[in-house]
């Protein structure tokens, strides 16, 4: 609300030094004038505004409305396919048609809630840099952590490998390996995404550092 713009003035009339008295009618015709204008401003100002035209014009405010859940779930497997597209050049057609199948069997409406934090494109690009460094790209499966990080697990015949890509400073790792007599041992471990490229291969290509598919 726009307070009105009334000034009180006295009654009689009034002197200013020099200035000559002004009639107490007159005032009381501006006093009338700045009202009538003041309830004008007042009623205009809730209804329209005015962006540099006589003509008034009313405008509405558009508030966006959320996107639904089903929504939110496509628009996350579509960021993530985008990813890899754009890490194509690195990737043969089977291994992105590979990674596409499995996105689909994760990211589905059936198997998230809407309190979920869906999967981070940040992670998974940070997944997608880890094979193109490593040249390895055995993984056996792919999911998703409750912070929304990529989780990637690979097996072999001795090791069983997974790693939380939490970001390019933070990978989190386990390695649980069985020896030949069936002893088994646990490592845990967190370094950068480089250098994991090069720890992960210790595992999974003993003797043989150079990656490969």
């Amino acid at each position: 609300m726009i307070p009105a713009l009334q000034t009180t003035f006295p009654a009689s009339s009034a002197t200013f030094g020099n200035v000559a008295p002004i009639e107490s009618d007159l005032i009381t015709t501006q006093r009338e004038t700045i009202a009538a204008l003041s309830e004008k401003i007042q009623k205009f100002s809730e209804q329209h505004i005015l962006l540099g035209s006589s003509t008034p014009q009313t405008f509405t405010r558009i508030t966006p409305q959320q996107s639904s859940f089903q929504e939110k779930i496509f628009t996350s497997l579509v960021s993530l396919k985008i990813a890899v597209s754009q890490y194509a050049m690195h990737l043969s057609s089977d291994e992105r048609h590979r990674i596409f199948d499995q996105l689909d069997f994760v990211i589905n409406i059936d198997d998230w809630h809407e309190d979920d934090n869906l999967p981070s494109p940040q992670s998974f690009q940070n997944f997608l840099k880890w094979m193109i460094y490593s040249k390895y790209f055995r993984w056996t499966s792919i999911g998703v952590s409750d912070e929304g990080n990529i989780l990637v697990a690979w097996k072999t015949d001795r090791v069983l490998l997974t790693a939380n890509f939490a970001s390019p400073e933070n990978v989190r790792w386990t390695a649980q390996i069985t020896s030949g007599s069936g002893e088994t041992g646990h490592t845990v471990g967190k370094c950068p995404l480089r250098l994991f490229a090069e720890q992960a291969l210790f595992y999974l290509r003993p003797g043989d550092n150079n990656g490969g598919s």
